[in-house]
């Protein structure tokens, strides 16, 4: 038997999880250049880089959230495929976030670019999957 699916249940919670980043934003409706020279050049730093995570979550919310939708619609994915693609995505980006906003160095660099890839892999995987389904559905040219 299937476990349960939380795919869709992951929609909302990616594009809220894109919004994390503004917890920390010192101003968050104010463009960067007007809070530059109120705060440390450190804090400016990683505002910045957290209103770069913030943009990169809305960014790749669309491809996921699609790929759920989709994922969800064909009958060739099981739940807990779409269920283990929703969980990879959110803890990728969950960790995506978290790596970017500390980033100082280019190993933790390496690290946020591979983690972005995890995320990425997750509902690519699943798009790959439906298409193949697809093709596999396809009926014979007579």
């Amino acid at each position: 038997m299937d476990t349960v699916n939380t795919s869709l249940y992951a929609i909302p919670a990616a594009y809220l999880l894109a919004f994390v980043p503004h917890v920390i934003n010192v101003s968050p409706r104010t463009t960067m250049d007007a809070v530059k020279g109120r705060m440390p050049a450190a804090a400016y730093e990683m505002a910045k880089r957290a209103d770069a995570a913030h943009q990169n979550g809305l960014e790749s919310f669309s491809p996921f959230a699609i790929a759920m939708v989709v994922g969800n619609l064909s009958p060739t994915l099981s739940p807990t495929t779409l269920t283990l693609a929703a969980t990879s995505y959110l803890a990728a980006r969950a960790l995506y976030t978290l790596v970017y906003i500390a980033n100082t160095t280019p190993a933790v660099a390496a690290l946020r670019s591979s983690v972005w890839g995890i995320s990425v892999a997750s509902w690519m995987v699943v798009l790959y999957k439906v298409a193949a389904g697809a093709v596999l559905a396809v009926p014979a040219a007579k």
